[in-house]
């Protein structure tokens, strides 16, 4: 069995996106959508999905990212900021349970499925730990995120800290209720505009 892991990019002060983000502004103002410059900066393609360019130390956490990842979990609000990613996530032929009270009467098509999940966040962990077998489920977004912390079904954090201070935005650990004291930490990968930090839940 894989674990649960919460898979998400932010500031140095806990901001996964800036002000005002929505469909029209993705990751929100104050240049949110520079948090996720380590993803694109390299010159070499990413030899899963050419969409990624990472370098440096990078390159292997996207790697890891590809082949580890068995299912993911999104909130609604992610899925339709993201457009439901044209039907196609950036990682290939996975299921992606969408946490929803009402599911959309259309659903872009790709090479993605959706699973839209009324009955909450311990369910849609439940059906994706299923659906994943061996490997990892990723959530991300906020509210799936806090969600999941709430109800400690969180076995890792993963947390991708890039080199900005946004001051204002949407914050990864917002009331979501959950105390940890400490974590224990399991690998820290250090590239010239991101730190990777991986911590266990204990």
């Amino acid at each position: 069995m894989g674990k649960v892991i919460i898979d998400m990019t932010m500031s140095i002060d806990g901001f996964i996106a800036g002000p005002e983000d929505g469909p029209k502004n993705g990751l929100g103002k104050r240049d949110g959508t520079h948090l996720h410059d380590w993803l694109f900066n390299g010159t070499a393609p990413n030899r899963h999905n050419s969409f990624f360019k990472p370098k440096n130390a990078s390159r292997q956490v996207v790697n890891q990212m590809f082949e580890t990842a068995g299912a993911l979990i999104y909130g609604r609000r992610t899925y339709d900021i993201t457009r439901g990613w044209k039907g196609s996530h950036p990682i290939p032929q996975l299921p992606i349970f969408i946490l929803t009270h009402h599911p959309p009467e259309k659903v872009p098509v790709g090479n993605s499925t959706f699973v839209f999940v009324k009955d909450g966040i311990a369910s849609a962990v439940s059906q994706a730990k299923k659906a994943a077998g061996k490997k990892d489920v990723l959530i991300g977004g906020g509210s799936a995120c806090q969600q999941a912390l709430k109800e400690g079904l969180v076995d890792e954090l993963f947390l991708h800290v890039a080199n900005r201070v946004m001051g204002k935005g949407v914050l990864l650990f917002e009331n979501s209720g959950a105390y940890f004291g400490s974590l224990k930490r399991v690998s820290c990968e250090a590239a010239p505009d991101v730190t990777h930090l991986r911590y266990k839940v204990e």
